[in-house]
């Protein structure tokens, strides 16, 4: 797979990857620690965790995946941004107040984020 992209490389300037199968056996297995920094020593990487705003509607399936995405930084050790989508079935405020407490949250508890504005916050490593 690494080859196959590699001969494409020149010809695009960003290329997508999707893992295979659930994100919990590609993550947690060896084989997938080893093709993700396959990648990231060849390839600037960054990981993109992807979850539904219409799941994260509780306040607490919100922060539940929100730790799932700082477990994936953590283990990765790679740049991540985690996006919500489907926020066309349910309206954006409610990934926009959860993100904003979870900044909050993290700014208070260890000051080891970046406040990038009305939506945005990176997380330093």
């Amino acid at each position: 797979m690494l080859d196959i992209v590699k001969s494409r490389a020149t010809s695009h300037e960003f290329i997508l990857v999707d893992t295979p199968g659930q994100l919990e056996c590609f993550l947690w297995s060896a084989s997938g620690q080893i093709i993700l920094h396959s990648f990231a020593a060849v390839f600037p990487t960054i990981v993109t965790y992807v979850t539904d705003l219409a799941v994260c509607k509780s306040p607490i399936s919100f922060a539940s995946n929100m730790m799932y995405g700082v477990t994936i930084l953590y283990k990765s050790k790679l740049p991540m941004i985690i996006a919500l989508n489907k926020v066309i079935i349910v309206h954006k405020k409610y990934g926009l107040h959860g993100v904003r407490f979870c900044a909050l949250c993290f700014l208070i508890l260890g000051g080891f984020g970046t406040w990038l504005g009305k939506d945005s916050f990176i997380l330093d490593n």
